[in-house]
């Protein structure tokens, strides 16, 4: 099914890109010697770009002469740098923020996210808005919130779930408490927080100094992979840790042990077919009866791992905190659901330009799936930014077009629109 969708959207970029297309638009005060040819001529060097040439400010000014003048904006893809608010947020929240969005790689780039302690008053000043343990968004009390609102602005709120949210995120109480294990809906109408995930897959910190296993030579780190896998028929679940080692060249992968924690094994344990030695991009599976779940090795630090889920059916680890004070659970719709349990109880919902993600359990903040998941809920959020804009006055100015892709962790397809003017 995974690569069911992405055949799709990769047919999508080749239409796209090949009807890129270029629009000429003139205002008042026309400089009479225009050259159409020109722009035509400029066109056709931006076109031949790659994608990350085209996204790179330097490369982009070098091609005009310095008559010219331009702005670039992008749609579709998240900027380089994030700047994210911490509304309201005291100290042990913004480290908690700080920790656990920390800079990532996906399709050859960097994405880094700057933290900011704010007040509700500065709300606007930033790319996206985060909210720790804050459900009640009440008009008198927070003005400039509900505004924020109203005007549907990019917010995250990371919390147990309240009636007091209902509306700001089309849920609805249901007094039933979750069963079963949360799963990733992957459903491109959902928008693109299932797929960022995906692509972002789980970083596990390497930074204990330990003498090497025999397959590995040279100065090794270690750390820790705790994972649950779900039986087949979802009746029963493994705790299974791994310890990871590398020489940030390779890995060696060792399970340590597996418990049980629903009682009896049902015959559906895991198997682990992993090889001595890997490097980046090499897969492994872990096998049941009935699913096989493939990973990928995407990355090698020497301070961190990072594997790479690529079945659209992956499984979380119970990491949510979906139930209020009551046990009661909540539910969202087919449409803006991110992440369910098996009883339709919801763990994260995407409703607008507003998400919100169930606070984690005690004791289980720092997994590494919890804080994929919150960069991918931002990335999916922050998708149009400009690269340049320019003070100067635009007389008349031509606009250039182009689609262009990004691979490999997920397809993305992005739109460039350049303007352009004479200076003088």
């Amino acid at each position: 099914m995974k690569g069911f969708f992405y055949l799709i959207e990769i047919s999508i970029t080749a239409v796209l890109v090949l009807f890129s297309f270029i629009t000429m638009f003139s205002m008042t005060n026309i400089k009479e010697n225009w050259e159409r040819y020109d722009m035509l001529s400029y066109s056709n060097m931006i076109s031949s770009l790659s994608s990350y040439e085209i996204l790179n400010y330097s490369v982009i000014k070098s091609i005009f002469p310095e008559i010219y003048d331009f702005d670039i904006s992008v749609y579709g893809i998240p900027p380089n740098e994030i700047e994210v608010g911490c509304i309201n947020c005291n100290d042990n929240d913004y480290e908690n923020i700080k920790s656990w969005l920390s800079s990532i790689f996906i399709n050859g780039r960097l994405i880094n996210f700057t933290i900011f302690q704010a007040t509700s008053e500065q709300i606007n000043n930033f790319d996206v808005v985060v909210f720790i343990n804050k459900n009640n968004f009440d008009y008198e009390t927070n003005p400039d919130i509900v505004d924020y609102l109203i005007k549907d602005k990019p917010l995250i709120a990371i919390t147990k779930p309240s009636i007091n949210m209902l509306n700001n995120f089309s849920l609805e109480q249901q007094t039933t408490s979750p069963s079963g294990r949360p799963h990733l809906v992957y459903n491109l109408s959902n928008g693109k927080t299932p797929k960022y995930f995906l692509g972002l897959g789980i970083n596990v910190s390497t930074l204990n100094s330990v003498t090497c296993p025999k397959e590995l030579t040279g100065i090794c780190k270690n750390g820790i992979w705790n994972y649950e896998f779900i039986s087949s028929d979802r009746r029963n679940y493994y705790l299974n840790n791994f310890s990871i080692y590398t020489n940030s060249s390779h890995i060696v992968i060792q399970k340590i042990n597996t418990t049980i924690p629903l009682g009896i094994p049902d015959g559906d344990e895991p198997f682990f077919y992993i090889s001595n030695l890997l490097k980046e991009n090499d897969t492994f599976i872990i096998k049941f009866k009935l699913n096989d779940f493939t990973f990928k090795i995407k990355k090698i630090d020497k301070n961190f791992v990072i594997i790479q889920p690529l079945n659209n059916t992956f499984k979380f680890p119970k990491i949510f905190n979906s139930t209020d004070e009551n046990g009661n659970c909540f539910f969202g719709n087919k449409n803006n659901n991110l992440l369910v349990y098996d009883n339709d109880c919801s763990a994260a919902v995407r409703n607008g330009n507003k998400i919100w993600i169930a606070a984690p359990l005690i004791g289980k903040e720092n997994y590494p799936e919890f804080s994929s998941f919150l960069k991918a809920a931002v990335l999916s959020l922050v998708q149009n930014y400009e690269i340049k804009h320019s003070t100067s006055q635009m007389k008349k100015y031509t606009t250039l077009t182009f689609f262009k892709s990004l691979c490999c962790d997920i397809p993305e397809t992005f739109k460039v629109v350049l303007k352009i003017w004479y200076k003088f």
